[in-house]
């Protein structure tokens, strides 16, 4: 049955429907948001953590840190500083990773991810005193958390503690190519170089594109004098590895030693590609810089990475080199008194200092 209806009803028919029309969108827009927040989170750890087992770290920050908006848990601060640690940014990572164990996420997941930050900021006695009798179940989690723990002790002069962690981490992996790799350089070190290229061939005998056996035998080439050989060699390493950072430093550093500086500079852009948040560019920025006789440069460069990494010895002892060279003696003592503070037999921040009184 048609009712008649005047304008002003009509127009109050059509505004209701208007009305409804707007809170039907609303209503299906919200329940559709609803349903989906507890699902979009759960749905980028998934896609984080299939980026990471591609080995593809900086896609993996990504979705982590859009999940974190979303639901900021132990596992995301965990996954998210396990992703930070694979591009470089140690320091970004241990904050995440510290936040992950105030969550109550799992200690023996974090303390090899942290050990990693730590050895990679050069926090040596850092490392050593807070994880070094930690263990961890996991056969190759251990073995990794020991050989940060024994190149922590490498870099603070403790030889013996540092043959003890890797003989441990062995203990766990025999074939880990870390330990065996470190064990070679420390007969390196202590007067074997034979017995240490035995153990750089062993490890490539079985596995030719080993990051550590390359890197291990690069190493003893530039100590036989070999520089261009073993420039070859972390060439090789660094196709091998294009996300690893420290075979790129040691390429770049080496680089600068013998003087390549019309190399090592492309080099260096070439890993701010490869690593843009890897802050030990900056550092190599640094050097260059400081070796071209560009104290100013240098001592900007270096800079930087101190504001991230303010107990970086290396980066110290860069600064106070700059500032020194710049006059600025009371800025330069300050830095090597830091550097001197951490490794008081450090012969030339030693001398530097007391060319500044």
């Amino acid at each position: 049955m048609n009712v008649p209806v005047n304008r002003r009803q009509t127009m109050q028919i059509e505004k209701s429907s208007r009305v409804l029309a707007v809170f039907a969108v609303t209503l299906v827009t919200s329940l559709w948001l609803g349903g989906c927040s507890g699902e979009k989170p759960d749905a980028l750890i998934a896609s984080a953590k299939a980026y990471l087992d591609k080995n593809d770290p900086a896609a993996a920050a990504i979705q982590l840190k859009n999940a974190m908006k979303l639901q900021d848990t132990g596992e995301v601060r965990y996954l998210l500083g396990k992703a930070l640690n694979a591009t470089g940014e140690y320091s970004a990572a241990q904050v995440h990773l510290r936040q992950a164990l105030e969550a109550k996420y799992s200690a023996e997941a974090i303390q090899p991810e942290l050990s990693r930050a730590m050895l990679g900021q050069g926090e040596h006695k850092k490392l050593v005193a807070e994880l070094g009798n930690v263990s961890v179940s996991d056969a190759m989690q251990q073995a990794s958390l020991k050989s940060d723990l024994g190149e922590a002790y490498l870099s603070l002069g403790q030889l013996a503690e540092a043959r003890q962690a890797f003989a441990a981490a062995l203990a766990k992996v025999p074939t880990y190519p870390r330990a065996r790799a470190a064990e070679g350089r420390i007969m390196a070190a202590t007067g074997d170089s034979a017995g240490a290229v035995v153990v750089a061939e062993s490890i490539l005998a079985t596995q030719p594109e080993s990051p550590h056996g390359l890197s291990l035998k690069a190493d003893l080439l530039s100590a036989q004098g070999k520089t261009d050989e073993a420039i070859t060699v972390l060439n090789t390493l660094v196709k091998v590895a294009p996300q690893n950072g420290q075979a790129r430093f040691n390429l770049i550093s080496l680089l600068i030693a013998s003087g390549k500086f019309d190399v090592a500079a492309p080099a260096i852009e070439d890993m701010k590609k490869a690593l843009p948040r890897d802050g030990r560019s900056k550092y190599l920025e640094g050097m260059l810089a400081f070796r071209k006789n560009e104290p100013a440069k240098a001592r900007d460069a270096v800079l930087q990475v101190l504001s991230v990494a303010p107990e970086h010895a290396p980066s110290l002892l860069l600064a106070g080199a700059a500032e020194f060279q710049l006059g600025a003696l009371s800025t330069a003592a300050d830095h090597l008194k830091k550097v001197l503070g951490k490794y008081p037999n450090n012969l030339y921040a030693r001398n530097l200092l007391v060319a500044t009184y």
